[in-house]
């Protein structure tokens, strides 16, 4: 589902997860802050951990280091 502005948190829906993006015109950048519905309540949670992966011969990529 795709919405600027629904986010389907109804006591009709079981769960959903929600990514929410948001910009301000001076930055080039976008900020995706991440939602859970669990049919009762909204709640912020933290980006995923992920995990880089892995090359050619299995063995995981390394992160880029950005300074």
């Amino acid at each position: 589902m795709t919405s600027e502005r629904e986010w389907a948190c109804d006591p009709q829906v079981p769960g959903i997860a929600v990514a929410q993006p948001s910009r301000i015109d001076e930055l080039a950048a976008v900020l995706v802050t991440r939602w859970e519905w669990d049919g009762t309540r909204r709640q912020r949670r933290d980006d995923p951990v992920r995990h880089p992966a892995p090359d050619a011969a299995g063995r995981p990529e390394q992160e880029p280091q950005w300074s």
